[in-house]
């Protein structure tokens, strides 16, 4: 069989070894306590003074996001989101029983605000943006805009930890959900 390069491979150090096993020694790993609290806490202070929810994956607080969506309003089903995106985000909205409407992308490689805006109907419940290799991918005065018409803002973050764009204030206000992904393929 011949070598098969691998698709990432994770830099686990001592440091990193040592607080897994101090984490897990004190058996708190799935608590919510300890380390994650402290970890919310700063994520708080850093970027929003809304306290994060910590899951086990992007793909699941999507799953979480468009299952509470979807309760709030049983009329409108339709959730807008790019063409090029992840297959875990359009799964993410049917396992909630929503319907999945794709929009082209721009050059950024993000959402066309301008053909999704086309796309709107009375039947959007939510538009999702996804940002792409941390790309800042949201045009807030347009997403201000769909928030006072009740359609729910929602971004896909999962390759955007600690980029710039998200120490920025008014992205916070935008935007009603963000999923951030902290695996090791990920910025």
């Amino acid at each position: 069989m011949a070598d098969v390069i691998p698709f990432n491979k994770s830099s686990i150090t001592n440091s990193v070894l040592s607080s897994a096993h101090q984490i897990l020694s004190k058996n708190c790993s799935f608590s919510g306590g300890g380390r994650l609290y402290s970890l919310a806490q700063k994520m708080a202070m850093r970027i929003s003074s809304h306290i994060p929810f910590f899951v086990t994956s992007a793909t699941s607080a999507l799953e979480m996001i468009f299952l509470l969506v979807s309760q709030k309003d049983l009329f409108r089903r339709e959730v807008i989101l790019p063409s090029y995106t992840f297959s875990s985000c359009a799964n993410a909205i049917l396992r909630a029983g929503l319907k999945p409407v794709f929009v082209d992308i721009g050059l950024n490689g993000c959402v066309d605000f301008h053909r999704l805006e086309q796309k709107i109907t009375d039947q959007t419940l939510a538009v999702m943006a996804v940002e792409y290799c941390g790309i800042d991918c949201v045009d807030r005065k347009f997403f201000k805009k769909l928030q006072a018409t009740g359609i729910y803002t929602i971004i896909d973050a999962a390759q955007s930890v600690g980029s710039a764009h998200w120490m920025q204030s008014d992205l916070w206000d935008c935007t009603d959900f963000v999923a951030f992904s902290f695996h090791d393929t990920k910025n």
